[in-house]
């Protein structure tokens, strides 16, 4: 099952716009071994855009001054990396790191602040998740498999591998 997004969806009051935020990036499998030691954290990041009604809403990382916002991360099980993107319209958090070890499941928690254009102060708390998509363990060696003796009444010659010529009458073993 692969989500692609999410979106949440809220109820606005008449003649106000509602202030929306959307993780580009809101659910993560890691790779990691059979031991759960993650492997590669390619693609963890993700890009914050806080909408007021259907216009974007700049990051300019305080979020004191209307129509601007800040985040801060704090991450559960994993090390979120910083946000980058000031006076943008967007948050872009690059690839996260730091998986605990014994654990399968991580998150990270955006609280992000801010004013609307018209400078109504907002408050939106977002999760992304992440879990290990582990490797399967080592298989044991298999069985040894079975004899076969090939006989012939004619003369065989093999050539091997490397190049010489192996004759036997009779009997060849494979």
């Amino acid at each position: 099952v692969t989500i692609d997004k999410i979106y949440t969806i809220a109820k606005a009051k008449s003649g106000v716009n509602n202030v929306v935020a959307i993780l580009s990036n809101e659910t993560t499998a890691l790779p990691a071994d059979s031991t759960g030691t993650v492997a590669a954290y390619t693609n963890s990041g993700t890009d914050i855009y806080i909408y007021d009604g259907g216009t974007l809403l700049t990051y300019d990382g305080s979020g004191t001054t209307s129509g601007k916002w800040k985040v801060i991360a704090a991450g559960t099980n994993i090390t979120p990396s910083s946000p980058t993107g000031t006076n943008t319209t967007k948050a872009t958090y690059g690839d996260h790191s730091g998986v605990a070890q014994g654990t399968d499941a991580s998150s990270i928690v955006y609280t992000i602040t801010g004013k609307s254009f018209v400078g109504n102060a907002f408050t939106i708390v977002k999760t992304q998740t992440f879990t290990k998509s582990k490797a399967g363990s080592a298989g044991g060696p298999g069985p040894v498999g079975p004899t076969v003796t090939v006989t012939s009444d004619r003369a065989a010659a093999f050539t091997a591998t490397d190049g010489s010529i192996d004759a036997e009458i009779g009997r060849a073993h494979v």
